[in-house]
């Protein structure tokens, strides 16, 4: 963690000098769009650019700082989900693809890290862009998120319409190294096949489970992450 920690600071310290480098530019910009219109994209897509690194940047640092925050009292499920959907949008605008939550307004997430929640959730949300990406189709794309909580478990499911996973590999789906999806000339490439192996290792860590389960009808694949509401009856 200590590592990640030097990491986090690392990137901060990097993208910052970038940013105000681009903050910088985008001035000179604003200026000279105010004798010669034809400028003015040009400022409008500066802006636009440097909001979503700023907000990239916001969200990983506190990803990986945060893991090790344990909470104090339980927070709501749907703005963190809303909030992945946010920040990484774009590459499913980008490639036609709906992404839904159905989460109720006063869900309450379990007493894990809420970095660690907001990284199972994105892991499972770029593992399903990749696979809807991969899939040939006219139609439009879709990820589904779903969250309640039942019993003394905390439930998240992501669904796709992606390419699915075939019957003999679906045992192997967990596996680090394990992917569905070729590398191609895309901004989410393969990836390291590592994804799906963080969100089981994740929940694991706090007595939890990640599987595989039955997608609702007109997807293809849904994963389940489940984690213990309270922590202390679920390692007893």
């Amino acid at each position: 963690m200590s590592l990640l920690g030097v990491v986090a600071g690392f990137m901060t310290h990097e993208f910052g000098v970038a940013i105000q480098e681009l903050e910088t530019t985008h001035q000179e910009l604003v200026e000279l769009a105010k004798d010669n219109p034809r400028f003015d994209p040009v400022v409008a897509s500066f802006a636009t650019h440097i909001a979503s690194l700023n907000e990239f940047v916001k969200y990983s640092s506190g990803y990986i700082q945060g893991t090790k925050v344990l909470p104090t009292a339980a927070y709501p499920v749907r703005p963190r989900l809303q909030r992945v959907k946010r920040v990484f949008g774009r590459y499913a605008e980008e490639r036609n693809i709906d992404v839904e939550i159905s989460a109720e307004a006063d869900l309450l997430a379990p007493l894990v890290p809420a970095s660690l929640y907001d990284g199972i959730a994105l892991n499972l949300y770029t593992n399903a862009l990749k696979a809807v990406t991969g899939k040939t189709s006219v139609e439009r794309g879709v990820i589904a998120f779903r969250s309640w909580n039942e019993g003394r478990w905390h439930y998240l499911e992501v669904s796709d319409t992606g390419v699915g996973i075939p019957g003999p590999l679906q045992s192997k789906v967990f596996d680090p190294l394990f992917t569905t999806t070729a590398s191609r000339n895309d901004p989410l490439g393969s990836g390291m096949g590592l994804g799906l192996a963080l969100v089981r290792r994740g929940a694991e860590a706090f007595g939890g489970k990640a599987e595989l389960t039955t997608p609702p009808p007109n997807f293809a694949t849904c994963i389940r992450v489940r984690l213990p509401l309270n922590l202390e009856r679920s390692q007893t």
